[in-house]
């Protein structure tokens, strides 16, 4: 009985990892997977899973509207500051926020801060990562 349980642990995690790692792309997923990870910590009913499958995926076209429109002026030399990437995303994010605000409880709106606390965290990290590998390679 412990085996079996290790073994079924083992595997959701595995599962766990393969899905956070599967984020490359054209970012069609992105949305879906948010959904799933917030269905299962936040215990969504399936109303609210249906809602917020379609905030997610709203907001997930948008934000790649958003990077499409910056990449292509940034190409053709209309360079979009920082600034002024930093006001659109905090813009969607409390957008998007009021929407989920009014599909879950007071509990699974906390919950779902304390998520993007983590998300904002992983993806700080990542950065740093990425800065750092690039810096040992300019070095070289």
């Amino acid at each position: 009985m412990n085996k079996l349980m290790m073994t079924l642990a083992f595997a959701t995690l595995m599962g766990s990892a393969t899905m956070a790692q599967d984020t490359k792309g054209d970012g069609a997923q992105k949305p879906q997977q948010l959904t799933e990870q917030m269905t299962t910590r936040l215990k969504l009913n399936d109303d609210q899973k249906a809602k917020v499958s379609d905030i997610n995926t709203r907001y997930a076209n948008d934000l790649n509207a958003a990077r499409k429109a910056r990449k292509e002026s940034n190409t053709a030399g209309d360079h979009q500051t920082t600034t002024d990437d930093r006001a659109a995303l905090r813009s969607a994010t409390e957008k998007k926020n009021a929407e989920l605000k009014q599909v879950l409880t007071p509990e699974q709106m906390t919950e779902w801060q304390k998520m993007q606390s983590e998300m904002r965290a992983k993806a700080k990290e990542r950065m740093e990562e990425r800065h750092e590998k690039n810096q040992t390679k300019t070095a070289e």
